[in-house]
């Protein structure tokens, strides 16, 4: 008679948790509110934007020429008034490959990216405009953030660390077109 082979039982058994267990939405939007007042202190109300108990805008220091980030609190799908994730994303313009590759390239690794495309027509003709952007972000699962040192670091990179990413990336640009329109004057005279 054959043997049986004996499965390995998966070291963290699965199970479902139960949505009544998870904490409550308004009580995750306080705990935003405390994390995000704990990074700008002083300035939380000139660069945050409370929308509602489950939304938060929070604008770079630079605001008229960065991307805010969006921290959001999603529900639990079988009960709307428990939060199940906090998302915090960035939806960044990206002109060109180069823009793309050195971004990326500085990431931290706890952040999560992706590249997307979207194509709009241009007016009065049949041409379709490739507009790309940089989708930084992540998700943090409700129950995860009872320790609030590790929330306060991935939300401090999601949104700190990526301005001044975006900020340098704007001055050595500028820096390289300065040079360039320095050059060619240089040329011509």
């Amino acid at each position: 008679m054959p043997r049986k082979k004996k499965t390995a039982e998966p070291v963290f058994p699965l199970e479902k948790i139960d949505p009544n267990a998870l904490p409550n939405i308004e009580d995750i939007g306080d705990y935003v509110e405390k994390a995000l007042r704990r990074i700008y202190k002083d300035a939380y109300e000139k660069y945050v934007i409370r929308q509602d108990t489950q939304r938060f805008l929070v604008l770079p220091p630079r605001y008229l020429h960065l991307p805010p980030a969006l921290v959001s609190i999603q529900s639990h799908p079988r009960n709307s008034k428990k939060a199940l994730f906090v998302s915090i994303t960035r939806r960044i313009p990206v002109t060109s490959e180069e823009d793309f590759d050195s971004i990326m390239s500085r990431i931290p690794d706890l952040i999560g990216c992706s590249l997307e495309i979207m194509k709009r027509p241009r007016l009065r003709t049949s041409e379709q405009t490739k507009l790309k952007y940089l989708i930084i972000g992540t998700r943090v699962h409700a129950l995860s953030l009872r320790d609030f040192a590790w929330f306060l670091l991935i939300l401090s990179s999601v949104i700190i660390r990526v301005d001044d990413l975006l900020l340098e990336i704007e001055r050595t640009s500028e820096e390289v077109f300065t040079a360039r329109d320095h050059e060619e004057s240089m040329e011509y005279t």
